[in-house]
């Protein structure tokens, strides 16, 4: 039974940078195809993910394909914590910051994760992004409060995940950081921003951009920390990506009011099965893909 659930979630173990609720990391198989597609009829110069996250997606793209090249490759998260440590994680500093942080001997302790969580998430901080010189400090308390929520879900009911510093996850990190394939993925990264997501239609559309759009599943927005998403917005993003110029990849769960937002008849729409981060069961989600194109 392991060794089934292993081979099913090769891509999830290998690949992903730190734990996320939301991650992509198991659809890329289905995604990747359908950026491809898009590639092949635009062509594609910009690649934009609105609501970032953990940004396995393009991450894995780049990853995966050393030859492929954009003009832009946008990440944005309204959550400047996260935006800031994607600005640590492309600084050529970062690793021996970390390294440092873990000769230093910060304890696996959930009250160390706790003051983390309510200096970095519940305190409303705004973090200045600065390519040149980011708040590394920042970007270690966010990666070990990511690395000791289990599941990626950062609240109070979640139980604290002990990770040893003995190959713990923060080690997990400096390895990929010190792999040749994922600096060059980071490297490929051309924007960094942490504004809403409007905006950055604003900025990035146009008849040769791609956006992989993955906002917070409806009735699930509150599992998010620093972000401004809630149930009216699904209806502003509807009407925001009729309007765009470029192609859309959007991910969802489905739910009641989704083939309003979407007609099948004017979208193409895909469902893919997949086993949830959060179940142990083996039990499957349904993600549903809706594209313009």
């Amino acid at each position: 039974m392991f060794n089934k659930y292993f081979r099913e979630n090769l891509d999830f173990f290998q690949y992903e940078i730190s734990s996320y609720i939301g991650g992509k990391s198991r659809m890329k198989k289905f995604i990747h195809p359908e950026i491809e597609r898009a590639n092949r009829i635009l062509p594609v110069k910009t690649l934009s993910e609105p609501f970032s996250g953990m940004y396995w997606i393009t991450l894995l793209l780049l990853r995966d394909n050393p030859t492929l090249r954009y003009e832009k490759v946008v990440f944005n998260d309204y959550n400047s914590v996260q935006a800031n440590l994607f600005t640590c994680l492309k600084h050529p500093d970062f690793l021996s910051f970390l390294n440092q942080m873990e000769q230093s001997k910060i304890p696996n302790d959930e009250r160390i994760l706790r003051i983390y969580e309510k200096e970095l998430l519940e305190s409303g901080l705004r973090v200045q992004l600065n390519k040149d010189n980011p708040d590394m400090i920042t970007g270690y308390k966010y990666l070990y409060i990511l690395n000791h929520a289990r599941n990626g879900i950062i609240n109070k009911r979640n139980s604290f995940k002990r990770n040893l510093k003995s190959g713990g996850a923060i080690g997990k990190v400096m390895r990929k950081l010190n792999n040749p394939k994922w600096q060059r993925a980071l490297k490929g990264i051309t924007h960094i921003g942490c504004e809403d997501y409007k905006l950055i239609f604003n900025k990035f559309d146009s008849a040769n951009t791609l956006f992989y759009v993955d906002p917070p599943y409806f009735g699930k927005e509150n599992y998010y920390r620093n972000h401004h998403f809630c149930k009216d917005n699904h209806v502003e993003l509807a009407e925001v990506l009729h309007k765009i110029q470029g192609r859309f990849i959007l991910s969802y769960y489905d739910f009641p009011e989704l083939e309003r937002y979407y007609p099948k008849s004017k979208y193409r729409w895909e469902s893919r099965e997949f086993r949830r981060p959060s179940s142990n069961s083996g039990k499957k989600g349904e993600e549903i893909i809706i594209m313009n194109y």
